[in-house]
């Protein structure tokens, strides 16, 4: 598959792509700006770059309502996550989403596995008077 230019925000601001690719004024976070772009018929997806992470965003429609959501590959395998609709997609939303996507190894310390249970279960010994 084709990969093709979408647009970028870095720092807070958005750098939205003309019909040939060319970039056009960039548009803070948070302004009217920023939110009359995300309900644009033509956007559709663009990436996030911070301190905290990037993510892709994406908007699809689920049952009659646009929503965005967040995707990120890391190790492999496609992580998806809820952002919400138009309305609230917001600096800091976009920094916490980033940041719980961007979950890697740091320093060779490995995320911890949550499909492994947290102990063994404890055999229950009966005493020799018991009956069954």
């Amino acid at each position: 598959m084709a990969r093709h230019t979408i647009p970028q925000v870095v720092d807070d601001h958005l750098s939205p792509l003309d019909t040939t690719g060319g970039t056009l004024p960039p548009i803070q976070i948070g302004s009217a700006g920023w939110y009359a772009w995300l309900n644009e018929a033509a956007t559709r997806s663009f990436a996030y770059h911070s301190a905290h992470g990037f993510l892709t965003a994406r908007r699809e429609r689920r049952g009659g309502t646009w929503y965005w959501y967040a995707y990120r590959t890391r190790n492999g395998q496609l992580h998806k996550a809820y952002l919400g609709k138009a309305e609230e997609l917001t600096s800091l939303r976009l920094n916490h989403v980033a940041a719980m996507l961007s979950v890697e190894t740091v320093a060779g310390v490995q995320e911890p596995d949550t499909r492994k249970a947290a102990s063994p279960p404890v055999p229950i010994s009966l005493s020799s008077t018991s009956r069954f």
